[in-house]
């Protein structure tokens, strides 16, 4: 019986060597884990004042550009061109009807382009002087005088010249009449260009 219990003594020890060991493992403190400091962030308001906050800022636009005006102008200029364009082709329509009623024809002889149409006398009787042209290929004859609306360009006769003049070969005959035609000039207006028909043999 004394055998056993010097036997048992060694096994006894080694168990409470064991055990204390782990009371001794479960008993050290734990050491919380590190965790990295927070790094503060400064946060900057937007569209802010120093010194005031949101709530209290006002805006005073005294003293500062308005960021609208560029377009505010732009806007303006292009209503203004938009404006004098619009009265510029109105203004040219008009025009270009009047052009149209001047060319319009009223007779037969304004419905012969002038360039088809031959001078073949001029005649004078007291104060008043005429003059006779003739269609294409020899066609009809037609009498004219101041004012008589000829061409197809709205022409109208201004003058039926026949008259001498001395020059250096002496005396030359001056026969033709001159014919004014409407037309659109580069600054859109209505003037008129001299165009004459001369006879046969004429001086100028």
């Amino acid at each position: 019986m004394i055998g056993i219990h010097r036997a048992l003594v060694p096994f006894l020890a080694a168990v409470l060597m064991v055990w204390g060991a782990g009371a001794t493992v479960d008993a050290a403190p734990k050491t919380p884990a590190k965790t990295p400091p927070v790094q503060e962030t400064q946060v900057a308001e937007t569209g802010g004042v120093k010194g005031v906050t949101p709530s209290e800022y006002v805006y005073d636009p005294q003293g500062k550009t308005d960021p609208f005006d560029p377009f505010i102008v732009k806007k303006s200029q292009a209503i203004t061109q938009l404006e004098k364009s619009s009265q510029y082709d109105e203004g040219l329509q008009k025009v270009l009807e009047q052009l149209k009623a001047l060319k319009q024809a009223r007779t037969e002889l304004q419905t012969i382009p002038l360039a088809a149409v031959s001078l073949t006398s001029i005649v004078k009787a007291d104060d008043q002087v005429a003059a006779m042209v003739k269609g294409p290929k020899g066609g009809k004859g037609y009498l004219l005088k101041k004012g008589t609306y000829i061409g197809t360009n709205g022409g109208v006769v201004e003058e039926i010249i026949d008259e001498e003049k001395m020059t250096d070969l002496g005396k030359q005959l001056i026969r033709k009449v001159v014919i004014k035609e409407p037309y659109l000039d580069e600054q859109r207006k209505i003037s008129y260009r001299n165009v004459e028909l001369k006879m046969p043999g004429s001086f100028d």
